[in-house]
């Protein structure tokens, strides 16, 4: 089997039905895709059955409701293929989603490709895109994977496609104890075991962010909580890698600067709720304290700059630079 495709389905079935017509013109003995049914309580299994007895590529699996994580495990315990590649059930694929995948595999023989995407209802559709097809090997390799986090796009699964293999020899599974940031912790470790990373200029997948209802866009009462513990799940991970010397640096980097930038994405929440003065004051302090208590070595300038006002308690310095970015 080359290409195992994991779909995580949670009451889907106002978008589901559009997610697999894109995929099944385009399935061959070459394809499996597998459909986990997180128990639905609409009609998502029974679309699941329909499309099982249209090709014998979709393969269902039914559990009780137990979380995105635990259906994407599920998935990697059953798939088969060489390459792992994950959709949301909201989301669907272009035509050419296959055949431009597997020419990339094929030639480059990466250990994790990367391709554009296409964002419905978000700025009249905009469309994230590499510019080049380019691979990196190496240190250009971390070099590249740290730039590529600096502009947050290693935190979606959707856009990538991973080695079997390397998941499978070490051990790398969704965290099913986190709440946020799952999919950036797996990508996280995924990437401390690669040789080579190629890019793609091809524009394949279409992400729905009609669901206003998504986490993403509700306010998050334990973002805080939240982003600490997804950090210190990566700094783990960090700690038990045999990164070369070089590497871990910039690992590093790339980890303690998110983690003082997510330190920020928290204070803004509290900005949110329309606080007084004295208890927005108040809730970034506690934010400072968190963040000092689950300390994380600033690495790298940028780092370094971010993460004082955090670790020192300015909480004016914080609110001042809120104000300014809110601008």
């Amino acid at each position: 089997m080359r290409y195992s495709v994991i779909i995580p389905i949670y009451n889907a079935e106002k978008t589901l039905l559009r997610c697999l017509d894109s995929l099944l013109p385009q399935l061959n003995s070459n394809i499996e895709v597998l459909l986990i049914n997180d128990g639905s309580t609409d009609s998502s299994g029974d679309i699941c059955k329909e499309y099982a007895n249209k090709s014998t590529c979709f393969r269902c699996f039914e559990q009780q409701n137990s979380g995105v994580s635990f259906a994407r495990n599920k998935g990697l315990d059953h798939a088969t293929g060489d390459y792992i590649l994950f959709i949301d059930s909201d989301d669907y694929v272009e035509s050419s989603y296959f055949d431009t995948i597997d020419s990339y595999i094929n030639e480059e023989k990466p250990d994790l490709m990367v391709f554009g995407a296409n964002f419905i209802n978000r700025n009249q559709n905009a469309t994230m895109y590499y510019n080049e097809n380019k691979s990196y090997i190496g240190i250009d390799c971390v070099k590249q994977i740290t730039l590529l986090a600096k502009k947050q796009e290693m935190y979606s699964l959707w856009n990538k496609v991973f080695v079997k293999k390397i998941i499978d020899k070490n051990q790398i599974r969704f965290n099913q104890n986190l709440n946020l940031g799952e999919d950036g912790c797996f990508i996280f470790q995924y990437t401390l075991y690669i040789k080579k990373i190629t890019t793609c200029t091809g524009v394949l997948y279409r992400v729905d962010e009609s669901n206003q209802d998504s986490l993403s866009r509700k306010r998050r009462e334990y973002l805080c909580d939240d982003l600490i513990a997804t950090a210190k799940c990566m700094d783990t991970a960090l700690l038990n890698s045999s990164l070369d010397k070089k590497s871990l640096w910039y690992y590093q980097k790339r980890l303690s600067r998110g983690y003082y930038r997510g330190a920020y994405s928290c204070c803004l929440e509290v900005s949110k709720n329309n606080y007084s003065n004295s208890k927005t004051t108040h809730e970034i302090s506690k934010i400072c304290s968190l963040y000092r208590e689950n300390r994380i070595k600033p690495v790298g300038l940028e780092s370094k700059i971010i993460s004082r006002p955090i670790l020192w308690n300015l909480t004016f310095i914080i609110k001042l630079l809120l104000r300014i970015k809110s601008k």
